[in-house]
C-alpha cells in the first residue's frame, strides 16, 4: 500500500498544480484570444464552431470604426484586419465569433493582425501514427499503446481540424515540449515547458507590454497565446500521467475515457473568450482529475491484491 499511496499522493498534488494556473490570467488581464493550440509562433488558429460568415462583420463584435497604427481603438477593442472588410476595431478573440462553422480561423502576425477564414481540408493519410482510425477514442487508445519512442508521431487531437500552416503551428507546440517528459517531477516539466514557450514572469511581461502604450495590443496577444499554450501543456501532462498509470493497474478503458474528456476540455478552453470562462474550464479539468484519482486508487489497490493472491497461490502450488 505504501507504493500506491506514494503514486496517488503525486497525482493529488497535480490537481493543485493545475488549478493554480487558472489564476495566471489575473496577471495577463483582459479576455483572451482563442487559439487552436498555437502560441509563441507566427500565427494562432482555431476551428470555428459558430460566428459570422467568412468575411461578413458581426456588428456587435466588429465595429465600423477603421483603425491603423495611428488611429487606435477605444478600450475593450483591438485592431484587426478582416477579409473583405479591412482594418476595423473589434472585440478581442475574433476566432471565437467571426468565421462560420466548418472553417478554420487563422490570425497572422501582421500590423494589424489579419483574420483569415479557411475551409477545412480533409486530412489525407500522413506519416502520423493512428490517423487512419475513425473515432477519437480509437485513436487515443492507439496513442497510449504506442511505444514511448513512437508516441510523438501521433497527430494531437487538438490539431486534427487544422490544415496547412495552422496545423503546423499547432503540432509545433506539442513537439517543443517533448523533451520535457525526460523529467519525473511535475515542477521540472513545467519549468521546461515555460522555457520552450519563452514564458518568463507573466506580471513582468505584461508590464513590458503596457510600456508600449498604444502599440501594446500585439504584445498582449502574444503573451496570452504563450499562457494558453503553457496551460494546455499542464492538461497534456495529466494525460501523460494517466497513461503511465495503465501499467500500475488502472484499466485502459478508464485511461482512454479520461484522456478523451481532457481533449474535449482543451477544445472548450480554446473556445472560451474570457478569463472567467477559461478558469471555469480548468475547474472542470480539476474535477475530472479528482474523480479519476479516486477510481485509480481503487483499481491499483485491487490489482495489488490480485497480484498478492496470485503469488500466494503460486507458492502454495509449489509447496
Amino acid at each position: 500500500m505504501a507504493r500506491v499511496s506514494a503514486v496517488l499522493a503525486v497525482l493529488l498534488v497535480a490537481i493543485l498544480l493545475l488549478l493554480s494556473v487558472s489564476y495566471a490570467y489575473a496577471a495577463v488581464g483582459a479576455s483572451s484570444s482563442s487559439g487552436g493550440g498555437s502560441s509563441g509562433g507566427g500565427s494562432s488558429s482555431s476551428s470555428s464552431g459558430s460566428g459570422g460568415g467568412s468575411g461578413s462583420p458581426n456588428q456587435d463584435k466588429i465595429t465600423n470604426q477603421e483603425c491603423n497604427s495611428s488611429a487606435q481603438c477605444t478600450p475593450g477593442f483591438e485592431c484587426f484586419s478582416f477579409q473583405g472588410v479591412g482594418a476595423r476595431c473589434a472585440k478581442p478573440g475574433p476566432c471565437s465569433y467571426h468565421c462560420r462553422q466548418g472553417t478554420v480561423c487563422n490570425i497572422t502576425e501582421s500590423d494589424p493582425p489579419q483574420v483569415e477564414c479557411r475551409e477545412i481540408v480533409p486530412s489525407v493519410k500522413s506519416a502520423f501514427k493512428c490517423s487512419e482510425l475513425q473515432t477519437k477514442k480509437a485513436r487515443l487508445k492507439c496513442r497510449i499503446n504506442l511505444p514511448e519512442e513512437n508516441e510523438y508521431d501521433y497527430l494531437p487531437e487538438e490539431c486534427r481540424a487544422l490544415s496547412g500552416a495552422s496545423r503546423g503551428n499547432c503540432t509545433s507546440n506539442y513537439q517543443k515540449v517533448q523533451k520535457c517528459w525526460q523529467f519525473d517531477r511535475d515542477e521540472r516539466r513545467f519549468e521546461c515547458a515555460r522555457n520552450e514557450f519563452a514564458l518568463k514572469n507573466i506580471a513582468n511581461e505584461r508590464a513590458e507590454c503596457e510600456a508600449l502604450g498604444t502599440n501594446k495590443s500585439s504584445c498582449m496577444r502574444q503573451l496570452r497565446e504563450k499562457v494558453d499554450a503553457y496551460i494546455k501543456f499542464r492538461i497534456y501532462n495529466l494525460e501523460e500521467k494517466a497513461g503511465r498509470l495503465k501499467n500500475k493497474g488502472v484499466s485502459e478503458a478508464r485511461v482512454v475515457d479520461l484522456v478523451a474528456a481532457l481533449e474535449d476540455k482543451k477544445l472548450a478552453y480554446n473556445a472560451a473568450d474570457t478569463k472567467d470562462e477559461k478558469k471555469k474550464v480548468l475547474k472542470e479539468v480539476k474535477e475530472l482529475w479528482r474523480v479519476f484519482v479516486e477510481e485509480a486508487k481503487m483499481q491499483i489497490k485491487q490489482q495489488r491484491e490480485m497480484d498478492k493472491e496470485a503469488k500466494r497461490s503460486g507458492n502454495e502450488t509449489k509447496g
